[in-house]
């Protein structure tokens, strides 16, 4: 390969996962190719911003964390960190670091479910400011 390639210019676009790679071959001939790096953070993705607007997209019309990865795979959407394809959980993590949650369960939404006494366990864990699954270990 010494031989045919004179130089390689490597060209990273900001901190993102693509790169631009110009190939300076013997005899004066030039090709570029565009390749994709993994990144350690959503953040870093070019797609982030979009990423997102489909995310809450599919969120409005109802759908579950599991079938919002299934979507997302299907768009063409890559994760970070070397990961081939999204999962439920994945979703659920950056949502959670966006401080959005699922939908809540009949017991948070609906007031007369609980009496004026009672916490749901994710509420009760906040008000105690604790782990919700200390909480969960401590009721078995």
């Amino acid at each position: 390969m010494r031989l045919l390639l004179e130089r390689v210019t490597v060209d990273v676009q900001g901190e993102s996962e693509q790169v631009a790679v110009t190939l300076q071959w013997a005899g004066g001939f030039r090709s570029a190719h565009n390749v994709i790096r993994p990144v350690g953070r959503y953040t870093q993705l070019s797609t982030y911003p979009v990423l997102l607007s489909r995310i809450d997209a599919l969120r409005e019309v109802g759908l579950s964390f599991a079938q919002i990865a299934v979507a997302l795979n299907r768009d063409g959407f890559a994760p970070p960190k070397r990961t081939q394809r999204f999962t439920g959980g994945m979703v659920t993590r950056l949502l959670s670091h966006r401080g959005l949650h699922g939908s809540r369960s009949r017991s948070m939404v609906e007031a007369s479910v609980l009496q004026g006494h009672e916490y749901g366990l994710t509420d009760l864990a906040r008000w105690l400011s604790m782990p919700c699954a200390t909480l969960y270990k401590g009721q078995r």
